[in-house]
């Protein structure tokens, strides 16, 4: 994983108690060579600011676009919030939500439906030092390739993205000296404006097989920054400056798997964004507690373990209640770099629901994620 911007100042607190412990005297040179090389992690973190939830499998329709309206109700919503800590302090915050519909059923086939949806996401990364607002809408086109078995999925999505910085709590190589940091001194960059604008786009598909009641599986390959919008603070325009976003490729897997009373809930996600990768795996088992006659609306227990590759382990637990979810999960940090590594522990809380204003004409039983 990438180490973000907000690590800055954690680091050179380090590197000023590794200075006294060894006493050893603190040349300009390594201050420049610190302050250097997180000018350079200050500038490309700020491309890299996205939404990485463990509970990923709780905001479909922002990881991939072609889960918007699949759903096998006629609505669904749901919100997610994550806090992220290091050390005793809370560093992180991002707040995010969504809401999609599936209508037009039929109109484009027989077999056919429109999901149509909206998200939000809020994120404020290093105590105020990167704000990230984004918000826009997706739409979804579904097919069904076998009846009752398996259907095909296209979305895309449009959102508009601002980001503001707070460049005073950036220092640099010129603010460094043989005393170390100095932030009276003027940092010497040419900084053009502390917030940005611009629309993002993303694409993506999915392929989604159910046998009966008893296996549901949803595969799907999203594309997030397909327009590869530009982030500078150097210039006055976006179309100014090589700092354009990457395209960030992301594949998910999620699986409904219907034991009776008992039920396995695996799922896979791998993104890369530019040099960074994340791998997250696991699953959730559950419990019926309770459930109507229809067997619709069952009452589960939820408990879950999943890893995030390199880097945290994650403990989940939560309750199914008719149509509605809640669900709690808590990283604990796996990575022994060095002494000075920080302590990073996050936690996740999310709620969804589905629901339905009339019964689906034709679509097949879909993922409830």
């Amino acid at each position: 994983m990438n180490i973000t911007n907000t690590y800055k100042q954690y680091f050179f607190g380090v590197f000023d108690n590794f200075c006294k412990r060894e006493q050893i005297v603190k040349k300009p040179i390594f201050s420049i060579i610190l302050g250097t090389v997180f000018l350079c992690l200050d500038i490309a973190n700020l491309q890299a600011q996205d939404f990485h939830f463990s509970q990923f499998y709780a905001v479909p329709t922002l990881i991939n676009p072609a889960n918007t309206g699949n759903i096998s109700g006629n609505y669904r919503v749901g919100a997610i919030s994550k806090s992220h800590f290091l050390e005793k302090s809370n560093q992180y915050q991002t707040i995010a939500a969504f809401a999609d519909v599936a209508i037009l059923e039929g109109e484009f086939g027989r077999d056919s439906w429109l999901g149509l949806g909206g998200n939000f996401y809020y994120d404020n990364a290093g105590v105020g030092l990167i704000k990230t607002l984004n918000g826009g809408g997706s739409v979804a086109f579904h097919r069904i390739l076998i009846p009752k078995t398996l259907h095909f999925s296209a979305g895309m999505n449009f959102n508009y993205v601002r980001k503001q910085i707070d460049l005073d709590a950036l220092y640099f190589n010129s603010q460094y000296g043989e005393n170390g940091l100095e932030a009276d001194l003027p940092s010497n960059e040419a900084f053009y404006r502390d917030a940005l604008k611009y629309l993002d786009v993303g694409v993506g598909g999915s392929l989604t097989y159910v046998l009966e009641k008893i296996l549901e599986l949803n595969a799907g390959l999203g594309f997030l920054h397909v327009n590869r919008p530009r982030e500078t603070v150097y210039f006055a325009s976006n179309n100014t400056g090589r700092n354009k976003k990457a395209i960030r490729p992301v594949a998910h897997l999620t699986a409904e798997i219907d034991l009776g009373h008992f039920g396995v809930h695996p799922a896979f996600l791998y993104s890369r964004d530019k040099g960074s990768r994340e791998l997250i795996m696991g699953s959730h088992f559950s419990y019926k507690l309770s459930y109507d006659a229809q067997d619709q609306y069952a009452t589960n227990i939820l408990v879950g373990a999943w890893y995030r590759w390199d880097d945290a382990l994650i403990a989940s637990l939560g309750l199914s209640v008719q149509n509605y979810r809640l669900l709690l999960s808590y990283d604990a940090n796996t990575r022994q770099l060095q002494n000075g590594s920080p302590n990073r522990r996050g936690f996740e809380v999310s709620l969804l629901h589905t629901g339905a204003w009339r019964a689906p004409q034709s679509r097949m039983h879909c993922p409830r994620f």
